[in-house]
């Protein structure tokens, strides 16, 4: 009974603290660029075009004041970004490099009324407060629309099935003037779709079929790259990046089998995997695909108590050049702002650092 109760105690030891799944030792070399203190690097809808990361910049979330900033590298420059007025909750958020944003939130309570879809505020830049779209901007309670490359406009797929018609459509309209236009590429089939990505003045779109099928499109329905489909890796439209000539995908959820990315290009076929029970919070390719990066957390939370990790890959070698464990629950976003510099958040404070 002694060596049973012992064994049982070093059980239940292993899984309370995680002893024997920690993974690799924390390699936590490379150069600090920089840090904002009293912030983390925000959870936002990214572009798949690498928008942000183009510009050197990624954004960041002060909590303690509930605003957004644009963090832009290499002088570490804080802009923050105007609020919406009323905006309650961070129900999302899409911000490009000018500044431009797309916040969805909750509604201001009312006494005695019912709790009721979300509101969306929008900005042209980052030197206009965002104002509230009117409710009837997009009628359908489903429809979530997203802000254009280019800043100037909002977009949403619409699916129309009855028995007269079978058909989608992409509904534009400009916020600041309420002009509209709709359209469907030609040639592409009506299917289930989701509309992941739209730039009006270069006019091509990103489409995901189904969660695992990309295409990058003109308006006139022309091929610019793909169909790609993502395979094994149980991406979503939110996980899924164009990467240099290729593309990058992480796992978004997965029943079973290690947590991981991909990255396919024309040179480089890297598929790498977390660790045992661990599980994906978020994932991040360097603009030029020489760096990737996973923010993993405990898969099955409930039983164990790992502490959340972050890693950066050398994708040519394949090997970890960075890890640094975090408290259990960080779960932050990561990012390249830029080839040279890589941000993660630390508990009150996003950490730069210098890529080799």
């Amino acid at each position: 009974m002694g060596r049973f109760s012992i064994l049982a105690r070093s059980l239940l030891l292993s899984i309370v603290s995680g002893c024997g799944f920690v993974g690799p030792p924390e390699n936590n070399v490379l150069q600090e660029a920089c840090t904002v203190e009293g912030a983390s690097v925000a959870d936002i809808h990214d572009s798949p075009f690498l928008t942000l990361e183009h510009n050197a910049q990624t954004v960041i979330y002060f909590s303690a004041e509930d605003q957004y900033a644009l963090l832009s590298l290499p002088q570490c420059r804080v802009e923050r970004l105007p609020d919406a007025a009323g905006r309650r909750g961070r129900g999302g958020i899409q911000v490009l490099p000018d500044g431009a944003q797309l916040l969805r939130s909750y509604p201001p309570p009312q006494a005695g009324a019912a709790e009721v879809g979300y509101v969306y505020a929008y900005s042209p830049n980052a030197s206009v407060a965002p104002v509230a779209l009117p409710e009837d901007f997009f009628p359908g309670k489903r429809e979530f629309p997203i802000l254009s490359e280019d800043g100037g406009w909002l977009a949403i797929l619409r699916t129309i099935r009855t028995p007269a018609e079978n058909r989608n459509e992409i509904v534009l309209r400009k916020p600041l003037t309420g002009e509209s236009r709709m359209f469907w590429p030609h040639g592409i089939e009506i299917n289930w779709h989701e509309l992941v990505a739209i730039d009006v003045v270069k006019q091509e779109i990103v489409l995901a079929r189904g969660l695992r099928e990309y295409l990058w499109i003109n308006f006139d329905g022309r091929l610019i790259r793909g169909p790609v489909n993502t395979g094994a890796v149980q991406a979503q439209p939110p996980t899924f990046r164009w990467a240099g000539d290729g593309w990058f995908a992480w796992d978004a959820y997965r029943d079973d089998g290690p947590y991981g990315f991909r990255l396919k290009t024309a040179a480089l076929d890297r598929y790498i995997t977390a660790e045992k029970l661990r599980s994906l919070n978020h994932a991040a390719i360097s603009e030029d695909t020489r760096h990737a990066a996973m923010s993993m957390q405990t898969q099955h939370g409930r039983l164990l108590w790992l502490r959340d990790a972050v890693a950066i890959i050398d994708t040519a070698s394949g090997q970890e050049i960075f890890r640094r464990y975090l408290p259990r629950f960080t779960r932050t976003p990561v990012a390249f702002p830029g080839n040279e510099f890589f941000a993660y958040g630390e508990p009150d404070r996003v950490r730069v650092l210098r890529l080799p």
